[in-house]
């Protein structure tokens, strides 16, 4: 058996995936709106170092849309939290939602210059990353994914080339038809 410190990071980042995942599938689901979901998510980046030079900018729809939540808050800021070490702490982060059919949609878009189209899919991998050893462990993208399936939904990713390059992320969950009367 392999000793040494990268063993012992790799155990720690293994005992840490295991403890979120264990956290995710005991979440109990409710039925949130999508945009004050967003907002909850968004509250704090401006305290957090490495948001300090990001703009954020929000492109709701204008419709009330609800989504069966099991854990979405962890995933988006495992989004986030990528997107600001793509920007390296200068750009802008975008939150577009719509509602199409029967689901709802969210881009969360960054400007910091993409991601290699060879590892436009494998950067959900567990462990698998694009950064230094030292700067990710390649463990939020893959929970990440995890969780949207939860809700019955997808997160993929795609490249934005123009004008300003960066990488886009792409949830969607179905909507939930509340009754209100």
């Amino acid at each position: 058996m392999k000793t040494g410190k990268g063993s012992f990071q790799n155990l720690l980042v293994m005992n840490e995936l295991v403890a979120c995942s264990r956290q995710c599938s005991d979440y109990p689901a409710k039925i949130v709106e999508i945009h004050s979901l967003l907002e909850r998510s968004l509250n704090g980046l401006g305290e957090d170092e490495e948001f300090q030079g990001i703009s954020i900018r929000k492109k709701f729809c204008e419709d009330s849309i609800y989504i069966e939540d099991r854990g979405l808050l962890i995933a988006l800021h495992h989004i986030y939290k990528t997107a600001a070490q793509a920007m390296k702490g200068r750009g802008t982060l975008t939150i577009e939602t719509w509602r199409q059919n029967e689901s709802v949609g969210v881009a969360i878009q960054d400007t910091g210059g993409g991601v290699p189209e060879t590892f436009t899919e494998r950067i959900f991998e567990p462990f698998f990353s694009t950064k230094n050893r030292d700067e990710g462990t390649g463990v939020g993208l893959a929970l990440s994914r995890e969780i949207v399936a939860r809700c019955g939904g997808e997160l993929r990713c795609e490249n934005v080339p123009e004008p300003d390059p960066g990488t886009r992320f792409i949830l969607t969950v179905p909507r939930k038809i509340i009754d209100h009367g």
